[in-house]
């Protein structure tokens, strides 16, 4: 018997800017003119998996197992949110919009594992 794979959620949206040196960062919509990196704890719709410049299809991971490159030191299962850099960091604050949850123990500079869900708001309730 086979090991079943979930599938990955994805879309793809013209990229905004030029994201080629944006592999596996967390991004967001820009109004209706595309995708563009996010900002601390934004409201986003998930990581870059390829290196578009502007005007180029920027495919965009947000549900399944994907890469991401992290900004700071996340323990396996952490609730991960983007930091001022669009690099994936661990977050506990109430409001802070996630993109997905850490698969491994990671530091600032890898591009690790996460499990992306549709972004949301964290909440400790």
């Amino acid at each position: 018997m086979g090991t079943w794979t979930p599938p990955n959620s994805q879309l793809t949206e013209e990229a905004a800017a030029d994201l080629s040196a944006s592999q596996f960062m967390i991004v967001k919509k820009n109004g209706s003119t595309g995708v563009v990196l996010a900002a601390s704890a934004e409201k986003c719709i998930g990581v870059l998996q390829n290196k578009p410049v502007s005007g180029q299809p920027a495919l965009v991971f947000n549900g399944g197992q994907g890469k991401i490159l992290y900004g700071g030191t996340v323990n396996d299962g952490d609730l991960i949110t983007s930091d001022a850099a669009s690099k994936g960091i661990a977050t506990t604050t109430v409001n802070d919009y996630v993109v997905g949850q850490a698969n491994g123990d990671w530091v600032a500079g890898d591009i690790g594992e996460i499990n992306l869900c549709l972004p949301h708001r964290y909440s400790n309730a």
